[in-house]
């Protein structure tokens, strides 16, 4: 029930957080205790540690003895420290937190910090009545009424006493004096205080327990804390009770273990209290199984260890705690683990509900913007296009999808082209729906709440009295009329389905077989939904940062629940979990949601690694699915810009944009930092959409004031207040109120304004609190403390705090100033600094739970920036990161760090560990360890640790797949490339380090640090070093302690920086290690002397450089970009790819071989099934290939074609895709080729498309749509979008030919008579119309010149008018002829015309008989210049190519008809100066792509043939001197079927990816090439590339498998030793049949219309044969040594052989034609 309330978004249902962390604080007095305690943290602690570890949990200590500065003592705060610590282990610990150690001592007894006015003021009276002096307390004590109730309270002793903490030499003699002054005063004041207490006691003027602060010890107090007023003592606290029989008063060590006077005597008064304490009140508080009693003789040295009395006292004690602290633990994670919600998701929901309550708490004023939001909210909707009233336009409606169809993401344009958008002032609102908003539902509300209903009755009674709110009862009929007609339609395409498919078979219930019917899209069924006639959109709530948009957000989703409490709230504040962080774990958590609040169960075929347009368009279905007017649902996003950039994600293609009316959606938005508010005003194009955040009024400043100094009992003087209001009224932003109020929360009343300084802005403010931390715990402690937590990229848990505190020799040599480390052989940081740090930060930070601990980080990208700035700076940062990276290694788990120490004590501790975790990939639960694979790339990447992160990520592979199961492609390539783009700091510090640093200085260290050698280093290395290091140390030893020291921090005082060689092993079993030119044996292995010892290799040592390093990174992130598709859909495929790309055979580096060796132990350790590569298989990473991408760019069967069905933008490097689906209009998909073609956008275009195009510019996308699908008589139109937004552009009339001039300023429209002259409108996406230009005939193209001086409008019989398109005049005509024409359907008009930069006109002439000619115009006078025409090609110009410089035409055809037995179908390349025919391309087939390049003054041709997969690059001769005919330079495979389309990208920023080739293939994939290397000629290749395995068959033996491969040849491998060895080199063809004889002597291989037979045993040819027939065969049999093969047509031809022989047996004619 609480799980479907957190579901369901409410706020109040919500647990508070399940602790993961056991922390215990250590009570008891600091002399005579240490003993226990110290074995405690040696023995059981770490022990302890490792038992919470395996459970899940962390095991902290709080000991006091360290952790608090000498400026606490100075302020009076420690007792309120150790207080606030005590109330931090009780409330975070999930079990034991309590333990307390009392001897015979009763500790120190300090004043109090604060005293009540009333019990203040009352003491006053009484001393003036017994005459003692009270001017010495009210000289302290001065009155602070900031705090609730009023309290005096002391002064810090600086105050009065500035030389009291002073350490500066010069001012020793000030400090001494001043020490002694306080000492008398404190003396004085606690006599007066507790003489007048005692009086008040007996006068029942106060109650004993009222006046014990003024004569209990700090001990006591903790005990008061953690004891007497804790009500949870029950298997959280243990007490151990030490007494000492027979103290010897006399010993020097008895002071340390029982009060004593100066004077050597026991006080009397503190052992009454001391007993009192034990025997009656701890009794009395603490179960009897949880206290420990020991009774001990006295010692002179007290504790002596060496005692056997004492030494088997301290092992039981020892074990005990141990014990009994287990015991604890165990409980306490059992009841923890029943109440923890189980369910990821469920605890995902209650963190942003949980963060929503909270900003609610405070939140006052913006009724203004709450009203906008909802009344935005309410005008997002957007209805259905109406009806049109002719009937007769419903069926050419019906072409696409009828009523039941996918809407997309994106805003839809109705048939004719217009979109709904533009149709919203038309529109209505149904004033009687129920759309969940009503205040009526919500029983009570506060104003805000009946404002907003007042606006909403008011909108509703405007669009009451709106004429067009209702629908006429012509509307009904033709509605009416409308679903009957679409119903008969749908009848009728089923039908005709049936008959062209054929019947659909299953196996089993229709309903329940998913795959049964081969015909059905599961993803569209998916993410298709009905759409009803009013929608919703989107809301964007905009605004700088710290504005307050996050507590907006939360208030609306306070208010949407009080608003009507059955709406089911989904809110996330994006970024601060890992779930809320990427945009794809965020989605999935929402999904989930809608899952659980709604009782949906999950789709069997839905996957969640599917592209993030597919499964925002399966929200957007879910969304419609389950809202409903009973459970309206509404879903809060805020700070979309925090989502990290991967997967597209601040584009938002992924984010519903049609809502049900019972849904609403706000998503807040920071402006001028990411795309994000573009992408928004891209997908929802209404203004009314988009509400802006005002400032905070003062007003509302004031009201938050005083409900935060309510909340937390404080309060602030008026003049303070005035004070903190003016400041506001010059920086009104919430964010700086709150980090102000925070500081001033912490004010005393007395204190003047004068004194008080806040920052002028957000910035200083967060500056003066950093400021202010660092003078409360220490500059050094704090800095590095922020830095670390500023360097994580998901935060940092506590325990990871102190382990990285505990790695830092700095900040230890800052802790442990005035006492030495407890342990000498374990050295950590105090666990309280980073508790007591973080309680002066709270309010800045934010909590996320990761793998189980709760991690903090700054919640807000202001502090980010600051803290940034502040504390990584060049010299830090490096520093910072290699620490956090070493961590995440696990490289100090085990090993010796030394540590000197003096700044204050003197220590030098040369063997000394940690206590950090092994960090372990898998950890023990068998879950990844999530906090290693995010952190540890990032910081060896920023720490420039190149070697660490080629031997821990690039050759890794168990790391490599654990990353993308954990995080997905694009992280582990943005790991990758992070790396990556430290190549130039990395050389440039390699510089410095060669010409500044000493050589090898790293291996000193660590012979000298004691740390932990390679297992790979040569005995005389480690000779070496070993003499190097006792050389080292007889000279230090010659210095005195002090310098040696001193020295010693200055070498190892920054954290070692991990330089051991790289030693890459080969993975064969058995091979021994060897350095350069030796063939040392391994000590402990025996010499193979088998047969197989001269087969062994023995490897040298390797030595890792820069170069090498960075070139196996590239060839790993080229692997991963080839092959992104197939390791998206299984990480498990990552090692696949890695073996099929790179093989063992291109493993060139001892890195990149480890890497392959690795990958197939991996797969053969695995348990799923896998396909194993031999070797490598697929195209090499780092060639010509450089991503393969998956697209339905062709659509067998279709009626219709694509012209073009891509285009590369080049300015931001994407591709924009045309997709064609049965059944559906076609989709405009951009891809993004910088992350491996992941989805930018995703427009629904809902026509049928022919081609796009962009302006020179790219700024516009011309999309040339079909009127009606049909590939012999179609009729085109053209559309307009804006290509940053795909915004279509709304046209006066439709346009069936368009063009825009190169800058984008002007556009021309044509209808059938009339050329539009328009200027574009980007506000309101219109076209603003210049001219007109009228024609008589019709218009059958426009164009623009390169400068756009001419217009070009061109009507039938080639003629054409050259207009000046800034002036609207005609300049010159030319006639069209009367010849028949013809208008290919495969290519747009304007692609058969080219105008040169010196106007000069290409024309591709129309008529039947002139169609291979062009002519070439000056379009200044009408001149032809040219008429290019050749007899080598007759058929009709296709295809037309102009180079870059425009000097060359190139040429050619698509016609596949033979005419006259001409059969010559060349491409041609015409000389545009001389009109000279300079090269050509021989062939006798049609060419289906070609472009033209000219690179180095070189011309290349790439050419694709007709029904041909292959590319082919030729050379042409240079510019100056054309050759005749082409040579081939190289061939291209790879796609499968003919080549639709090719694409020159030439780039001039090297960045946007280079010069690419993009082709285009009918096999719907999309390739991209490197362009140098496809113009580089092909070099000899030791091996042959044999092509793809098409077929295969095994010999009756198994003891060989034929191969047929794609480019014609035959292949024999033997299954024992995987030897190839190649049968045929050239079938002739690709085998379309293959198979083995019924007796298994025979191999059958059919190649078109021939017949190839082998025989097995030799491999040889025994015949070929030949078919009756030039089709290609379609059956082939054999048996009984005959064989079949026939033909399939009209009429049925086949021939029968005698394999025996291969003589013809029999020729048959089968006449299958039925009159």
């Amino acid at each position: 029930m609480a799980e479907d309330k957190i579901m369901s978004g409410c706020m109040d249902s919500v647990p508070p957080v399940c602790p993961s962390t056991i922390r215990v604080f250590f009570s008891s007095t600091f002399t005579d205790m240490s003993e226990e305690r110290n074995l405690l943290m040696r023995e059981a602690v770490p022990e302890l540690r490792r038992y919470c570890h395996q459970k899940g949990f962390d095991f902290e200590v709080v000991d006091m003895r360290w952790g608090i500065r000498e400026d606490a003592a100075s302020d009076h705060t420690t007792v309120d420290i150790v207080l606030k610590e005590i109330e931090n282990c009780q409330k975070i610990s999930a079990g034991p937190n309590f333990v307390l150690f009392v001897g015979d001592k009763y500790g120190s007894r300090t004043l109090p910090n604060a005293i009540p006015v009333t019990e203040f003021r009352l003491f006053r009276r009484i001393a003036s009545w017994l005459g003692l002096k009270f001017e010495i307390v009210e000289k302290w004590y001065l009155l602070d009424t900031n705090t609730v109730p009023h309290v005096y309270r002391m002064l810090p002793i600086t105050t009065l006493l500035p030389y009291y903490g002073n350490l500066n030499p010069v001012n020793q003699g000030m400090r001494k004096v001043h020490q002694q002054n306080w000492e008398c005063d404190e003396r004085n004041i606690r006599n007066v205080l507790r003489k007048v207490a005692t009086v008040a006691v007996q006068q029942n003027k106060i109650t004993e327990q009222d006046s014990s602060k003024y004569f209990i010890s700090v001990t006591e107090n903790e005990i008061e804390k953690g004891v007497y007023t804790y009500a949870k003592v029950q298997n959280r606290v243990i007490y151990f009770e030490r007494t000492l029989i027979n103290i010897n008063l006399e010993d020097k060590m008895a002071k340390r273990f029982t009060d004593l006077t100066k004077n050597g005597e026991l006080e009397e008064d503190v052992q009454e209290l001391r007993e009192k304490m034990k025997t009656k009140l701890l009794p009395s508080h603490i179960p009897r199984d949880q206290i420990v009693h020991n009774a001990l003789s006295w010692t002179p040295r007290g504790i002596d260890p060496d005692f056997d009395e004492h030494s088997r006292y301290l092992i039981m004690f020892c074990e005990a705690f141990k014990a009994m602290m287990q015991k604890q633990i165990d409980l306490s994670i059992q009841k923890v683990m029943e109440t923890r919600i189980q369910n990821m998701m469920t605890h995902e929901s209650a963190i942003h509900l949980r963060m929503a309550k909270f900003k609610c708490s405070c939140f006052f004023g913006q009724d203004a913007v709450l009203k906008e939001i909802h009344k935005a909210m309410e005008n997002g909707f957007v209805p259905r296009p109406k009806v049109e009233k002719k009937v007769e336009e419903v069926n050419s409606h019906d072409k696409a999808e009828g009523n039941s169809h996918d809407d997309g993401l994106n805003a839809a344009t109705d048939q004719n082209g217009t979109e709904n958008e533009n149709l919203e002032t038309n529109i209505e609102n149904d004033t009687n729906r129920d759309d969940g908003l009503s205040g009526d539902k919500g029983g009570e509300t506060d104003n805000q709440n009946g404002d907003i209903q007042k606006v909403q009755d008011n909108e509703e009674d405007e669009n009451a009295n709106d004429s067009d709110s209702e629908m006429n009862e012509e509307d009904e009929e033709l509605e009416k009329l409308q679903n009957d007609k679409l119903n008969e339609i749908e009848q009728l395409r089923q039908t005709y389905a049936n008959m062209k498919n054929g019947p659909t078979f299953a196996t089993g219930e229709m309903a329940n077989e998913s795959g049964s019917d081969p015909s059905r899209s599961t993803r569209e069924e998916l993410t298709s939904f009905k759409r009803t006639r009013k929608t919703r959109r989107p809301v964007v709530l905009y605004g700088p940062s710290g504005s307050g948009k996050t507590a907006i957000i939360s208030k609306i989703g306070q208010m949407v629940k009080m608003w009507n409490p059955n709406v089911v709230l989904i809110i996330r504040f994006l970024g601060t979990s890992t779930s809320s962080g990427s945009v794809r774990p965020m989605i999935i958590s929402i999904i989930h949601n809608i899952w659980m609040a709604y009782k949906v169960n999950r789709p069997m075929d839905l996957d969640f690694n599917s592209d993030m347009i597919y499964l925002g368009q399966y929200l957007q279905a879910l969304i419609w699915q389950v809202s409903s007017p009973e459970r309206p649902l509404y879903i809060l996003l805020d700070s979309l810009d925090q989502l990290s950039p991967s997967e597209q994600a601040h584009s938002l293609a992924w984010m519903p944009t049609i809502l049900p009316q019972d849904c609403a959606m706000v998503v807040s938005i920071l402006p001028d930092t990411t795309n994000c508010l573009d992408s928004a005003r891209r997908i929802l194009r209404s203004e009314r959409l988009f509400v802006q955040v005002p400032a905070l009024t003062v007003e509302a400043a004031d009201k938050i004031i005083s409900a935060q100094c309510n909340s937390r009992g404080r309060e602030v003087t008026r003049p303070q207040r005035n004070f903190l209001l003016d400041r506001f009224r010059e920086c009104p932003s919430p964010l700086y109120l709150q980090l102000t109020l925070n500081q001033a929360l912490q004010w005393r009343s007395h204190q003047q304004v004068k004194d008080l300084i806040l920052g002028s802005d957000v910035y200083h403010a967060i500056n003066h609190l950093f400021m202010k931390t660092e003078r409360n715990h220490g500059i050094i402690l704090v800095s590095k403390a922020f830095g670390y937590m500023t360097t994580m990229r998901q935060g940092i848990s506590a325990l990871e705090m102190d382990d990285m505190l505990s790695l830092d020799n700095e900040a230890l040599q800052d802790t442990f100033i005035f006492h030495l480390p407890p342990d000498p052989k374990h050295i950590r940081i105090p666990n309280s600094l980073w508790s007591q740090i973080m309680a002066d930060v709270k309010d800045c930070l934010a909590m996320e739970l990761v793998s189980g601990r709760m991690l903090q980080k700054w919640y807000h990208k202001y502090i980010i920036e600051v803290a940034e700035e502040r504390y990584l700076t060049e010299e830090t940062r490096p520093q910072l990161h290699r620490l956090v990276a070493q961590y995440f290694m696990g490289y100090w788990h085990g090993r010796n760090k030394p540590l000197s120490l003096f700044k204050g004590k003197i220590g030098w501790y040369p063997e000394n560990t940690r206590e950090v975790p092994e960090q372990l990939l898998v950890l023990q639960d068998g879950s990844l360890n999530l906090r290693k694979l995010a952190e540890m790339p990032h910081h060896l990447a920023l720490a420039g640790m190149w070697r660490e992160f080629h031997a821990h990520v690039t050759t890794d592979i168990s790391w490599l797949v654990a990353k993308v199961k954990a995080f997905g492609v694009p992280e582990l390539k943005a790991d990758l490339l992070k790396m990556l783009n430290q190549r130039d700091w990395l050389s440039e510090e390699m510089v410095k380090d060669k010409e500044d640093k000493p050589v090898v200085i790293e291996e000193e260290k660590e012979g000298k640090d004691g740390e932990k050698k390679s297992p790979r280093k040569s005995k005389d290395k480690t000779k070496k070093k070993k003499e190097s290091s006792d050389e080292d140390e007889k000279n230090n030893n010659k210095n005195t302690i002090e310098d040696d020291l001193i020295k010693m921090y200055n070498q190892i005082g920054s954290d070692l920086f991990i330089t051991e060689s790289t030693i890459v092993q080969d993975a064969t079993k058995g091979e021994d290690s060897a350095e350069k030119g030796e063939t040392e044996k391994v000590e402990g292995e025996e010499e193979d002397e088998g047969e197989g010892q001269n087969d062994e290799k023995l490897e040298e040592e390797y030595i890792l450089d820069l170069a090498t390093a960075l070139r196996d990174l590239e060839i790993l992130i080229d692997i991963v970009t080839l092959g992104v598709e197939c390791i998206r859909q299984n990480p498990n495929n990552l090692p696949v790819q890695i073996t099929c790309q790179l093989g063992k055979s291109r493993a060139l580096t001892p890195g990149l071989k480890k890497l392959v060796a690795d990958c197939y132990e991996w797969m053969e350790e695995n348990e799923m099934p896998l396909l194993v590569p031999q070797d490598a298989c697929m195209p090499p990473p780092g060639e010509m290939l450089q991503t393969t991408l998956s697209a339905d760019v062709h659509l067998l069967g279709a009626d219709r074609m694509h012209d073009h069905p891509v285009k590369l933008s080049m300015a931001d490097n994407y591709l924009y895709v045309l997709e064609q689906a049965p059944r559906k209009y076609d989709t405009l998909r951009v891809l993004d080729l910088n992350q491996g073609g992941e989805y930018v956008m995703v427009e629904d275009v809902r026509c049928y498309v022919h081609s796009l195009r962009f302006n020179d510019n790219e700024k516009f996308i011309i999309l040339r749509v079909y009127e009606k699908p049909d590939a012999y008589n179609a009729s085109f139109y053209c559309r307009l979008y804006e290509q940053n937004r795909l915004a279509p552009y709304t046209l006066d009339k439709r346009a069936k030919h368009m063009d825009v001039s190169k800058t984008g300023d002007l556009v021309a429209y044509a209808d059938d008579h009339i050329c539009f002259i328009c200027s574009p409108q980007p506000e309101t996406l219109t076209l603003h119309i210049i001219y007109r230009l009228h024609h008589q005939e019709i218009l059958s193209s426009i164009l623009f010149s390169p400068d756009a001086y001419y217009l070009l409008t061109f009507i039938p019989g080639d003629g054409f008018k050259v207009w000046v398109p800034r002036r609207g005049e005609s300049t010159l005509t030319i006639e069209g002829s009367k010849k028949d024409s013809y208008t290919s359907m495969a290519c747009a008009p304007c692609s058969l015309h080219y105008i040169t930069a010196n106007h000069r006109l290409l024309q591709v002439l129309s008529s039947y008989r002139e169609q291979h000619v062009i002519r070439v115009y000056n379009l200044s006078s009408g001149e032809i210049i040219h008429t290019l025409v050749s007899p080598e090609l007759t058929y009709r110009i296709d295809m037309l190519e102009v180079d870059k410089g425009e000097e060359f035409a190139l040429v050619a055809t698509e016609d596949t008809g033979v005419f006259n037995n001409k059969s010559a179908k060349s491409a041609l390349l015409w000389d545009l100066e001389t009109g000279g025919l300079a090269s050509r391309i021989t062939s006798s087939k049609p060419f289906s792509a070609i472009k033209l390049l000219v690179h180095s003054k070189t011309i290349y041709v790439l050419a694709a043939l007709w029904r041909d997969p292959v590319i082919t690059v030729y050379n042409l001769g240079t510019i100056h001197r054309p050759v005749p005919g082409a040579k081939i330079v190289r061939q291209i495979h790879g796609h499968s079927m003919n080549i639709l389309q090719m694409e020159l990208a030439i780039s001039p920023n090297p960045d946007a990816g280079g010069d690419r080739l993009i082709s285009v293939a009918a096999d719907n994939t999309i390739r991209v090439w490197d362009l140098k290397q496809v113009l580089t000629p092909a070099l000899k290749a030791k091996t042959v590339d044999h092509g793809a395995i098409i077929s295969l068959v095994y010999t009756k033996e198994a003891d060989a498998v034929y191969l047929a491969t794609d480019k014609g040849m035959l292949l024999r491998q033997c299954t024992a030793t995987g030897q190839k060895s190649v049968i045929s080199e050239n079938l002739g063809g690709m085998p379309h049949f293959f198979m083995l004889s019924k007796n298994g002597r025979l191999l059958i291989v059919a190649v078109y219309n021939k017949v190839f037979v082998y025989y097995i045993e030799t491999g040889e040819l025994e015949y070929s044969l030949e078919s009756c027939s030039e089709g290609k065969i379609s059956c082939l049999a054999e048996s009984g040594n005959v064989l079949v093969a026939g033909h399939s047509g009209m009429e049925g031809y086949g021939r029968i052989w005698d394999l025996s022989n291969g003589k013809l047996s029999l020729f048959y004619i089968l006449n299958l034609y039925i009159q």
